[in-house]
């Protein structure tokens, strides 16, 4: 019954939390939608991610939705989320590598300076606190600079799940970096 309904009806019943008509416009553009994000992206797990995101902002935006054309903005709002995916992922692996090598010099230097060996106690104590699993899948791309691809075949984890894991890992130690940094400071204004 639904599937012969146009677009712009089903936006309406849409409106009105008619969840069959939200059934039948995520039935019709779902895998379509999949397979845009796979090429953009390259990875059919991050894609399955970003539509599921799409669909759920529409299912709780409803009510306040204009849209005219369904399919464009659909294409659209996963292209978004695609680019934001991206980007998000860039960040995270360059913040990644300059910690790495932020890391790496704070243990080079660590035999000279009380700061610095203070610094990196901080540092490898937030890395111990991590739970087991993120620890592990942490170490794995700190230590062995595996891919999420080869952490995930590695651990018989989901790629996403690799993704999320090194993710919450950095905002743990962004956080207690954070706060060595002031110690540090102070430390170093306490020995002038």
């Amino acid at each position: 019954m639904y599937n012969e309904i146009a677009e712009e009806r089903l936006i309406l019943l849409l409106k009105e939390d008619d969840r069959a008509a939200f059934d039948e416009i995520y039935s019709r553009y779902w895998e379509p939608l999949s397979i845009a994000a796979v090429k953009i992206t390259g990875s059919f797990d991050d894609a399955c991610d970003i539509v599921q995101d799409v669909f759920v902002k529409i299912w709780k935006n409803r009510r306040e939705l204009t849209i005219i054309y369904l399919k464009g903005y659909l294409f659209r709002s996963v292209r978004n989320g695609c680019i934001k995916h991206i980007q998000q992922s860039s960040r995270t692996a360059e913040f990644l590598q300059s910690f790495s090598i932020f890391y790496n010099n704070m243990q080079a230097q660590s035999a000279n300076l009380p700061e610095a060996r203070e610094l990196q106690a901080i540092l490898e104590a937030a890395v111990s606190a991590l739970p087991h699993k993120m620890q592990e899948v942490y170490m794995l791309s700190r230590n062995q600079n595996l891919s999420y691809k080869e952490i995930a075949t590695r651990l018989n984890i989901a790629e996403t799940t690799v993704k999320k894991q090194v993710s919450n890992a950095l905002k743990h130690i962004r956080t207690e970096v954070k706060r060595a940094q002031v110690l540090l400071v102070f430390l170093i204004l306490l020995s002038l």
